[in-house]
């Protein structure tokens, strides 16, 4: 039987038994897993009787049903089907026993597979089901090593980092802090449709699972194309989660939430306080247009970095090798943008915008001839497993930067003199 296969007869079988049960169903998490197991199961006319949370402030409301404690489920419901909607295989065990210990009796964890029902049965996602289920697995099994960990798995299956795409350089907001450093380009530009998922395309061929590719700007949602994107980002089977990064200030169009919607997509938002206007709305088109919408939110003692002026320290390459691992031990995303792989953003942004000179090593080229695809998955996988520093890293002081107040807003005047990085 193959994957796609054994996740719709997981789920079908879940529906038919709680169907002839007569029992309750209550979603264990009010949150992103909860929120796709939700979906699936209003696609199949299961109603549940609400979501179970360990986290009092969630208590209330979460997509119109009741939040709670566990324990204030059990006296009336411990018969109840407790479905556990976590990512990870680990807080599953932990809540499973937790459950049990209070006297629940039918519980249940196939995140996997509600997840893959969700995409399949739920969106139609346009991508082939079965490189989907089978991405989905890895994904999982990558989970039980470490929720974070990319990299070769122990069954020697090939895991990208977060990563994240560039679709456009323009920005409705000059933040002076920008870790993108999007501000600063004198003459911003959006990256068609073509050359943003040919990277993706070349980039993905590499793995055998993308756990999430991030579609950011600038403010993505200024590229008229973000629609097409979606969509075609959205069929590439490999990748598990396409989101979008939005700074709250532009309303999604009609044919962005669309796109979205019937792709499986997620619209996550900065939270920039009175500098986010239109967060309210954004949050009620993505509850109408069934998108999974969640806040990235910045609080008073959640402050920015601004960097340390870019300089060369002409450090030993021992201490750039050390630089280089606690950055990338952190789990740093990587970026793709206009034809090109970096390993982070001071890399990428610092030599495209001429702040250090562009370094061989630093960055891969991803428009290659089809003849040199097996040397492109060499090099890109070459580049993730590399313990040593790259050129940029002797031009970064990770230690030197100084807490800032998030967002802050270059003045107009400053905004008008782009190409030049203001310290």
């Amino acid at each position: 039987m193959k994957q796609y296969q054994q996740y719709i007869q997981i789920v079908e079988e879940y529906i038919n038994r709680i169907n002839s049960s007569g029992e309750k169903v209550i979603i264990v998490g009010a949150g992103r897993a909860g929120w796709y197991i939700l979906k699936v199961l209003e696609h199949y006319g299961v109603v549940i009787e609400g979501f179970s949370e360990n986290n009092e402030c969630k208590y209330g409301q979460y997509e119109g049903h009741n939040v709670t404690s566990p324990s204030n489920y059990v006296d009336e419901f411990s018969n109840a089907n407790m479905c556990i909607g976590a990512f990870k295989p680990n807080t599953a065990g932990i809540l499973n026993k937790q459950l049990k210990s209070l006297g629940f009796k039918n519980i249940d964890y196939a995140m996997d597979a509600f997840l893959f029902m969700y995409f399949h049965v739920v969106v139609k996602r346009n991508c082939d089901k079965e490189i989907l289920a089978k991405s989905i697995a890895i994904l999982f099994e990558n989970y039980k090593e470490k929720p974070d960990h990319y990299g070769y798995t122990k069954n020697g299956y090939f895991v990208s980092p977060f990563v994240v795409s560039n679709i456009t350089q323009k920005c409705s907001l000059h933040c002076k802090d920008c870790g993108q450093l999007i501000p600063y380009y004198k003459s911003p530009v959006d990256f068609s449709v073509e050359t943003v998922v040919s990277d993706i395309k070349n980039y993905a061929q590499a793995f055998d699972v993308v756990p999430e590719i991030s579609l950011h700007g600038g403010e993505p949602l200024m590229n008229k194309q973000a629609a097409k994107i979606c969509e075609e980002v959205s069929s590439i089977p490999n990748i598990v989660f396409v989101s979008f990064l939005t700074n709250g200030t532009i309303l999604p169009s009609t044919e962005t939430l669309a796109a979205l919607s019937k792709s499986g997509a997620v619209l996550q938002q900065s939270d920039y306080k009175e500098l986010s206007p239109k967060q309210s709305e954004i949050f009620d088109l993505c509850r109408d247009n069934n998108i999974y919408s969640d806040i990235i939110y910045t609080i008073a003692s959640q402050m920015w970095t601004r960097s340390a002026p870019t300089k060369k320290h002409n450090r030993s390459s021992d201490a750039n090798n050390e630089i280089y691992t606690k950055c990338v031990n952190s789990n740093i995303c990587c970026q793709l943008m206009d034809g090109e792989l970096y390993r982070c953003p001071h890399s990428m942004h610092s030599t495209r915008l001429s702040i250090i000179s562009k370094i061989a090593g630093d960055f891969i080229q991803l428009n290659r001839n089809a003849n040199e695809r097996q040397q492109l998955i060499n090099d890109i996988r070459g580049f993730f497993t590399r313990n040593n520093a790259l050129g940029a890293c002797d031009h970064c002081d990770p230690g030197g930067g100084i807490e800032v107040p998030p967002a802050l807003q270059l003045e107009k005047s400053l905004v008008q003199k782009r190409g030049k990085k203001y310290d």
